[in-house]
């Protein structure tokens, strides 16, 4: 996320270290990073790629959790981004109401009206 903020390859070069971490972890067995790194994944994607590439990584993301919370927040990140680097209000929209979604069958009344104010914005 701070990558993409301010820019700065120190925040990037960090996050590729901890993915690079979580495939190790995961090539010798360990499960726990399944879901984690398809996320990370799409949160890397670089600046200039395309809109459908960076969509398309984050509904992989989504696809890889097997957790609703994980989908919700895979959604909200995705809304978020897809609104800052390419300006598309109504696919942001559609993300975030997916997230408000996941969110509920969560029952995280707290993050439904967060999103629920996000989506006042656009």
């Amino acid at each position: 996320v701070w990558h993409r903020k301010t820019g700065k390859r120190k925040y990037k070069a960090s996050a590729m270290s901890i993915l690079s971490s979580m495939k190790d972890e995961r090539a010798s067995g360990c499960p726990n990073y399944d879901c984690f790194i398809p996320i990370l994944v799409a949160e890397l994607t670089p600046n200039k790629t395309p809109k459908h590439e960076v969509r398309a990584a984050y509904w992989k993301a989504v696809d890889g959790c097997k957790y609703v919370h994980l989908k919700a927040l895979t959604h909200e990140r995705a809304a978020s981004v897809i609104e800052e680097s390419f300006g598309d209000r109504k696919l942001a929209k559609e993300h975030l109401l997916l997230a408000k979604g996941h969110y509920t069958e969560w029952e995280a009344l707290a993050k439904v009206r967060d999103v629920e104010g996000k989506l006042k914005y656009l």
